[in-house]
Parts: C-alpha cells; sequence; structure tokens
C-alpha cells in the first residue's frame, strides 16, 4: 500500500489548519496604539531616561515627568498589553497531538512495521475562534480605554498637588508681606509709647501680633514643603529633592455653558467611555455563548502496523440546558454593564454639576475680592496707617484692618486656586486636555 499520499495529505492539513488562526478586527489598530504608547516603557524603570527636573523647572515638563514616571499607569498599559496577546490565543486553534508507540507483539514483516504513529488536530468551529477573538479584542479595548482614563485621571491629579504647591508659594508671600507691615509699624508705636500717646500695654499686644506673624510665616513655608514633596513624590522623585517655589499659574479659560459642559461629559467622558467597551465586550460575550452551540471537529491519522487509518471526530452539544445558561448568563451581564453605564451617567452629572457649581462661585469670589474687598481694605488699612502715625488711631484699630487685609489676600488666592481646580475637574468630566477649551465644542454635536 503507497503510504506516502496519506503522509503528505494528513501532513499538509494539519499543518495548514496549525498555522490559521481567527484575527479579529481592530487587532492591527489596537496593536499600533499599543506600540506608539509602550515606546516610554520598553526599558524597565530604573533604566529609563526620563526628563530631568531642574529646581525651576516649567509645569508642562513637570507633568511629563510624572505622567511617564507613574506606576499606576503602567501597571494599566501592561494590562491592554496582556489583553492584546489574549486576542491571538483565544483566536488560535489547539496544537496538533503527536504520538509514537510499539506494538508488544511479534515483528510483522519487519522491524518499523511494529512502530505506531497517530497525528491528530482539533478543529473548534471557526465561529467559535471567531466569536472568541472579537470578544478578546473588545476586552482589550475596553482596558485601552481605561489606560487612557487612568493617564488623563492623573494628569488631573497632578495638577490639583501643583494647584496646592502654588497656592502654598503664594500664601508664603502673603505671610512675608504681614511680617513686614507689622514690623514697619514698630516704630511709630515706639515714638507713641516715649510721647505717652500709647500705653504699654499696646506694646504688648505688638509683640504679640509680631509673633503670631512670625509663627504664620513658619507653618506657610511648613505646608510649601509638603506641597512641593507631594509633586516630588507624584513624579517619582525624592520628597526631599529641591523644587522651587513655582511662578503663578495661568488662568485657564473657560467659556463653555453649562448645557455644552453637560453634553460633553455624557459623550466624551473617559470612564464613560470604558464602560461603554466593557458593553460591546459583553455583548461579544452572548456571540461566544451562542456559539458554544456548534460541534467541534477533530481529524486524526493513524498507522499500525501496515494500516493506515484516517479519522474524523465531532462533539455533540447535547447539553442544551447549559448552552441556554451560559446564554442567559451573557446577556444578563449585558444588561448589567448597560445599567452601570446609567449609574456612571448619573454620577458624571452630579459630578459635573458640582464642578460647575465650584468654578462659577470660585470665580465669583476672585473677581469679588480681587476688584471689591481687596482695594477697599489696601485703601482703609493705608488710611488707618497715615491716622496712627499722627495719633488719632489706636494701634487695636489698625491691626483689626491689618487682619481684614490678610484674610482677604488669602480668600483671593484660595479662590483662584479653587477656580482652577474647578477646570481641570470640569475638562476632566468632558473628557478634554488641560489645554482644551470646551467652548469650541457644538453643543448639539
Amino acid at each position: 500500500m503507497q503510504r506516502t499520499p496519506f503522509h503528505l495529505f494528513f501532513g499538509v492539513s494539519l499543518f495548514v489548519i496549525f498555522g490559521c488562526r481567527s484575527v479579529p478586527p481592530g487587532e492591527e489598530r489596537e496593536r499600533v496604539a499599543l506600540d506608539k504608547a509602550g515606546a516610554a516603557y520598553s526599558r524597565p524603570f530604573e533604566q529609563r531616561a526620563l526628563p530631568d527636573v531642574r529646581p525651576d523647572s516649567p509645569y508642562v515638563d513637570l507633568l511629563e515627568r510624572a505622567l511617564l514616571a507613574d506606576p499606576d499607569i503602567e501597571m494599566h498599559y501592561f494590562q491592554w498589553a496582556a489583553a492584546v496577546e489574549r486576542a491571538v490565543i483565544a483566536g488560535t486553534p489547539p496544537d496538533p497531538v503527536f504520538g509514537i508507540g510499539w506494538m508488544l507483539t511479534e515483528p510483522i514483516g519487519g522491524l518499523f512495521n511494529n512502530i505506531l504513529l497517530s497525528a491528530s488536530q482539533a478543529l473548534p468551529a471557526p465561529r467559535k475562534l471567531d466569536a472568541r477573538a472579537r470578544q478578546a479584542i473588545e476586552e482589550a479595548r475596553t482596558l485601552h480605554k481605561n489606560f487612557e482614563s487612568k493617564r488623563f485621571a492623573r494628569k488631573g491629579v497632578f495638577r490639583a498637588a501643583y494647584a496646592d504647591f502654588d497656592l502654598a508659594a503664594r500664601e508664603v508671600e502673603i505671610a512675608k508681606k504681614d511680617l513686614l507691615l507689622i514690623a514697619e509699624l514698630e516704630r511709630p508705636l515706639k515714638q507713641r509709647i516715649a510721647t505717652g500717646a500709647a500705653s504699654a500695654d499696646e506694646w504688648l499686644r505688638f509683640t504679640v501680633e509680631m509673633d503670631k506673624s512670625r509663627d504664620a510665616l513658619a507653618a506657610a513655608r511648613a505646608a510649601l514643603d509638603l506641597a512641593a514633596a507631594k509633586v516630588n513624590v507624584l513624579m517619582s522623585r525624592d520628597p526631599l529633592a529641591a523644587l522651587e517655589p513655582p511662578e503663578p499659574m495661568m488662568a485657564l479659560a473657560l467659556e463653555a455653558t453649562d448645557e455644552q459642559l453637560f453634553l460633553l461629559s455624557a459623550r466624551r467622558n473617559h470612564d464613560i467611555k470604558e464602560v461603554e467597551g466593557r458593553i460591546r465586550e459583553a455583548r461579544e460575550g452572548v456571540a461566544v455563548a451562542h456559539a458554544e452551540n456548534e460541534s467541534d471537529l477533530g481529524v486524526e491519522f493513524r498507522r499500525e502496523g501496515t494500516d493506515n487509518m484516517p479519522m474524523l471526530s465531532f462533539s455533540l452539544p447535547l447539553r442544551r440546558d447549559r448552552v441556554r445558561a451560559a446564554i442567559a448568563e451573557a446577556e444578563a451581564k449585558v444588561h448589567e454593564t448597560v445599567a452601570l453605564r446609567r449609574s456612571k451617567l448619573n454620577d458624571l452629572a452630579a459630578e459635573t454639576a458640582g464642578a460647575i457649581t465650584m468654578f462659577r462661585e470660585s470665580e465669583r469670589r476672585s473677581e469679588y475680592y480681587q476688584k471689591q474687598l481687596l482695594p477697599k481694605a489696601e485703601g482703609a488699612l493705608k488710611a488707618l496707617s497715615a491716622r496712627f502715625g499722627a495719633g488719632t488711631v489706636q494701634y487695636t484699630d489698625l491691626i483689626e484692618a491689618r487682619r481684614a487685609l490678610l484674610e482677604i489676600r488669602r480668600g483671593l488666592e484660595r479662590a483662584r486656586t479653587e477656580r482652577e481646580k474647578a477646570v481641570g475637574d470640569l475638562l476632566a468630566c468632558c473628557g478634554a486636555d488641560l489645554n482644551e477649551i470646551p467652548a469650541g465644542e457644538d453643543s448639539n454635536e
């Protein structure tokens, strides 16, 4: 019997089947995006050339360093990378199985006729492989969105920490001005005491106020060091590394209406996009469950002695209750993720409303402090200082005016910081980068 045709046919068939896999739509696009994002993680963290941070580095350089060094972002990148490779595993048939044996009987016509040879290949239904691969690539897309969401969220975290650093630097300057202001009162107060126009009690009050002002300056400097340490930690640096106080943060313009902001948040928010990816993944899971109802095939070639035996096998999905249960489970997951999206949209609407309220209120306060309270407080203190030098105003009146000016200056800086944080929160809700202005969006898009 001629064995060569059998060997050739089954050998070629097995290796052709082994080399085929189901490639889901979008896999190549995910790999391109993965390679682009993964350039920053091609080496271990200790061997990466991260951007240098100088004590006077601008905000954009610090942000770039923070994003490249963030371990949470890196972790989500490799979760995404693993999911892309799972699409290959899910769409690839099982490996072929080869066997060899020996018949423990008398030789039959020669030594090699006692050898048993076999080769087999399981063939899952093509629809099964395709459905599994599609579900796997949808999982990869979801993790891709999750990676982008975490990266975007870390931008907001870093901006908030940097805004606190900026506020701490401004409060140090305010404390310095306050200490200088009190020091300027020392000479006229001594002159008034020398002439009997002021009592020793006023000098005691002056020394108490001076000590309190020095303590406030020391506390402000400690708060600045703590804020700098938080910024350093977000960049994976030594918390005590040198970092000079920043220049005042540039105010981000935001001209969008409340309606535009709500529409933008519902359409472009990264967390919502991630949940929508989960919905697509769950729907592919339904297709996988339906595909499990199809029969699998198997081909096998065996040679026993002088006999060549090609074989074909197939499975019968007789456990219909199991198939129906798998389909019902998959459909339940679809409903679960759809409900999750509604829940996320509700939470996002509340978060957006809170950020809008915070932005409008902090902007109102900032403008009110800047244009109304601050000029009046500065003018009142200036007038009282002149009258104090002339001996027509008590020292306690001057101290009260100084305290009012100090609180107004602090309130102004805090309102400005709260405004910038609120802008960052709004842009995060809307899925916009921190240098984008949502006002340019069409609310009817």
